[in-house]
C-alpha cells in the first residue's frame, strides 16, 4: 500500500521497481487529452493499456454503415437477395432486421459507455465486434455480387481493424 504523504518518486525508490520508474518518465510526457482517459480512478485504469478511443470510434461508423446497409437492403428484398435460395434469403432478411434494430444500436451504445471508461462495455464491445466480423464475412464471402457488396466489405474491414485494434488494447495478463 502507498503511504498517503509518501510521492511517487519516493514510493517507487523504495520498492525499487523500474517499472514503476518507467511509468512516471512516461507520465510526465502526457499530453493533457490522454490525461482524461488515463486517469487513475477509471474503471479501464490497469487492463487497457492503450488509447482505445480510435477503435471504439470505428465501430461506430461501422455500426452506422451496417444499420444504413440494412435498411436499404430491406427495402428492395427482392433486388439484393433474389438470386438466393428461400431459405438463405429468409436468413438474410432476419440477420438484416438483427443487425438494424439490435446490433448496430448496441454496439454504438456501447462503444459510447467504453468512451466513458467502462469496463463490462468495453468487454461486451469486444464480443459485438466478433459477432459482426463474423457476420460480415458471411455477407461478404457467401451472397452473391450486388449493389451492397463494397458496403459489406467495408463493415467488414472496419470492424476488423476495430476488434484487433481493441483487443489489442488488453494488458495481457499470466
Amino acid at each position: 500500500k502507498q503511504i498517503p504523504s509518501a510521492t511517487p518518486n519516493a514510493v517507487c525508490h523504495r520498492l525499487r521497481s523500474t517499472a514503476c520508474n518507467e511509468r512516471l518518465t512516461l507520465a510526465a510526457s502526457i499530453t493533457p487529452a490522454a490525461i482524461a482517459f488515463d486517469a487513475p480512478s477509471t474503471l479501464l485504469d490497469g487492463v487497457i493499456d492503450r488509447d482505445p478511443r480510435p477503435w471504439l470510434r470505428l465501430s461506430v461508423g461501422a455500426a452506422a454503415l451496417a444499420a444504413a446497409g440494412s435498411a436499404v437492403a430491406l427495402q428492395d428484398v427482392e433486388r439484393f437477395y433474389g438470386s438466393l435460395t428461400t431459405s438463405f434469403t429468409d436468413q438474410a432478411i432476419a440477420q438484416d432486421l438483427v443487425n438494424l434494430f439490435f446490433v448496430s444500436p448496441v454496439m454504438a451504445l456501447l462503444a459510447w459507455r467504453g468512451l466513458r471508461n467502462s469496463l463490462a462495455s468495453y468487454l461486451v464491445w469486444l464480443g459485438f465486434l466478433t459477432f459482426t466480423v463474423y457476420n460480415y464475412a458471411i455477407y461478404s464471402f457467401s451472397i452473391d455480387f450486388g449493389p451492397l457488396f463494397l458496403l459489406w466489405v467495408a463493415v467488414l474491414g472496419m470492424a476488423t481493424f476495430a476488434l484487433i485494434g481493441g483487443a489489442s488494447a488488453l494488458v495481457p495478463t499470466g
